[in-house]
């Protein structure tokens, strides 16, 4: 009775066996965030003597260590951006290992040397109609008689309306300032160019 009942479960286990080798294989990708710790060049989210390791051997190896390697430990592309790393933003090198190394016995800091701060934003140019005159408040716009010129790229806010007057653009280098002139027309300014463009035709 024993024997039978090992050879019932035996049998089960291989029904058992033989039914999840038929299903089909899926597999669930986890949702991991990859560690961006300046220093932690193998990504495991701290930053120790692992790092300098994966750095010299990225260096001394790259075939086999550095981007694209062929070992399954080679450096990964978030990586390589954690182990540049010695405050110079100077792309990795040994220099990177050394200040890890320096960092870890409390000799030095690491980082990127990167900084989000963005460019002071250039203020808006002022451009005011006044019927027979025109004044500016900002740079870039020149005034002559009841004619403005724009002289470098930038953005120009044009309100009020003229009698009789133009508005330039003439930018004297355009190989060196490359950027875009953004005009807004505001209020009357706005109608009267509405005005003339349907009179004359021209598409908007």
């Amino acid at each position: 009775m024993r024997n039978n009942g090992l050879r019932k479960l035996f049998a089960g286990l291989s029904a058992a066996c033989i039914a999840v080798a038929a299903m089909p294989v899926v597999s669930f990708a986890a949702e991991t965030e990859v560690s961006s710790v300046v220093g932690d060049a193998n990504c495991d989210g701290s930053v120790d003597m692992s790092d300098v390791v994966l750095i010299m051997q990225a260096m001394a190896n790259p075939n086999k260590f550095g981007l694209g390697g062929t070992d399954e430990h080679a450096i990964t592309e978030q990586g390589w951006k954690n182990a540049d790393c010695n405050g110079k933003a100077d792309g990795v090198s040994t220099d990177d290992a050394l200040a890890i190394q320096l960092y870890l016995l409390g000799k030095g800091e690491i980082s990127s040397g990167k900084t989000d701060e963005q460019p002071p934003a250039v203020e808006a140019t002022k451009i005011h109609l006044k019927n027979t005159s025109i004044t500016v408040e900002g740079e870039n716009a020149t005034v002559e008689g009841t004619t403005v010129t724009i002289t470098h790229s930038g953005e120009f806010y044009i309100d009020g309306t003229l009698d009789d007057g133009q508005i330039n653009v003439n930018i004297p280098d355009e190989k060196t300032d490359t950027e875009t002139v953004k005009i807004f027309l505001n209020g009357q300014a706005r109608a009267l160019l509405l005005f003339l463009l349907q009179t004359l035709r021209i598409p908007r």
